[in-house]
């Protein structure tokens, strides 16, 4: 994971902050689930070092998209957890392993996100939330102790990797440097070193404000859908306005998808109200829906799942 901008090591490796960036993303993956394949500050000829989850997760195979959008905030977290490191460690260093790290995680935000601004923010978001998991000091402590590992060995195999942390984090549980209470809600003046610049440009610009007229050829609601109350066009009695308004069919446009059959079906709607209803219908000059058309009930139950699946 951990290249620079042009995918090969410019000059020898910072082992420190190399080491704190590969053990930062070691711990984001073993907390957040993923696993640990293999954690190395060993070069080779495009990475200064690499931690491989054992199981990786991939967004783009998810088909519903609540699940992808879930799939690629996880996986951001644990490929911004090295610069997360690297910053907690060193907060004023501008050198950084990170990089491709986050062209990856944007890469992934275009699978489900099309919006420049918002995929920015949300990597913001991201970045901010894996600070939020690492600056916790038990965590930290799990980053400090796996990079002196990495430091010592240079290269931890999964199982080794996963057992040394939970060896860690069992001393950790009981040990008197670990806070037992966290401070909900703090706010702490850090920012992704990624976008400031965007992020510094976005607060200071007033965008100007876009129009507000529409386009020709685009009617408005009422020439298309007729919203006149129906106390105001059909003359019913107190009975037949009582049947209509508990299936909430209060507009002329929510009665022209209920067929004379489909009105027969309202609780208190009897078949004397019916014939009520479809004559005060005709002298007014609206209509119901022809015989045939699907129950209304139906229409709105498939929009319904239509709008969830398309979430």
């Amino acid at each position: 994971m951990t290249k620079n901008e042009t995918g090969v090591p410019l000059g020898p490796p910072d082992e420190e902050i190399l080491a704190y960036h590969e053990a930062g993303h070691a711990v984001a993956m073993w907390r957040l689930g993923f696993g640990i394949a293999r954690s190395t500050v060993e070069p080779t000829s495009t990475t200064a070092g690499s931690t491989e989850p054992a199981r990786a997760c991939r967004p783009v195979i998810a088909t519903d998209t609540r699940t992808r959008r879930h799939a690629v905030e996880q996986t951001a977290m644990a490929y911004h957890a090295g610069s997360v490191a690297e910053r907690l460690v060193r907060p004023h260093d501008t050198v950084t392993y990170g990089r491709d790290d986050h062209a990856y995680i944007h890469r992934m935000m275009r699978e489900v996100e099309y919006d420049g601004s918002v995929a920015v923010l949300w990597c913001n978001y991201l970045w901010q939330r894996t600070y939020a998991l690492l600056a916790w000091q038990p965590d930290w402590m799990l980053v400090v102790a796996f990079a002196d590992a990495l430091r010592t060995h240079r290269s931890l195999d999964g199982d080794v990797a996963e057992q040394y942390l939970a060896h860690v984090a069992g001393v950790l549980e009981t040990h008197p440097s670990t806070p037992n209470a966290q401070l909900v809600g703090e706010v702490t003046n850090v920012c992704s070193p990624w976008h400031r610049a965007w992020h510094d440009t976005a607060v200071a610009t007033v965008l100007p404000p876009k129009r507000i007229c529409l386009p020709e050829g685009i009617p408005l609601i009422d020439a298309v859908m007729d919203l006149r109350p129906l106390a105001s066009v059909l003359s019913l009695s107190p009975r037949a306005q009582r049947g209509l308004a508990r299936a909430n069919i209060r507009t002329v446009f929510d009665l022209s998808f209920w067929s004379e059959h489909a009105l027969s079906w309202i609780t208190g709607v009897g078949q004397l109200t019916v014939r009520e209803i479809v004559a005060a219908v005709a002298a007014a000059g609206v209509r119901l829906a022809p015989p045939g058309t699907p129950y209304p009930w139906s229409r709105r139950a498939a929009r319904s799942d239509a709008r969830w699946e398309n979430a």
